[in-house]
């Protein structure tokens, strides 16, 4: 488990979503590897994940709508993400999420062996201004665009003392 010292900020907000079977009714169905089970949706309940009516993890916290059939199981937290991204991935349950305000996206498919990260510079660009922007000093400090990340490595990241 990693800890922060130091300042703490909520730059690190994240969103997470889990697509549930009633995804399949509104069109969702190419996204059959990011369907939660049954049993999923008892673990992510448990966790603290609640019922939305949204499928995109930049657009949640949404309002509840109570009009309109759950799609999602939906998560946000304000700092520390690693312990929620760490649930998911060990305990097999797929997911899209939007990290440090929407600066990263990571997914991962069920029983897939790899997390796909994904570093938005229009977000970080916006965030932190325009102003001499360049991703090639970005990638020397290890910031890709797009990563696949063996799973087994991305848990271990979490596991570290």
């Amino acid at each position: 488990m990693k800890i922060r010292l130091g300042f703490v900020s909520n730059s690190s907000s994240s969103s997470f979503i889990v697509l549930t079977n009633a995804a399949d009714k509104f069109g969702y169905r190419e996204h059959k590897n990011f369907i939660a089970t049954e049993e999923d949706i008892i673990k992510l309940r448990n966790y603290g994940f609640n019922e939305t009516t949204t499928t995109d993890p930049f657009s949640y916290p949404i309002k509840y709508n109570e009009n309109l059939e759950p799609t999602a199981m939906g998560f946000f937290v304000a700092c520390n993400q690693d312990e929620v991204l760490d649930f998911l991935v060990s305990n097999n349950i797929p997911f899209k999420a939007s990290c440090q305000y929407g600066n990263e996206y990571i997914s991962y498919k069920k029983d897939s062996n790899h997390v796909l990260k994904a570093f938005n510079f229009g977000h970080h660009i916006c965030m932190y201004g325009d102003n001499d922007f360049d991703i090639k000093s970005l990638m020397e400090i290890g910031i890709e665009p797009i990563q696949k990340i063996p799973t087994e490595e991305f848990i271990g990241e979490f596991n570290e003392d």
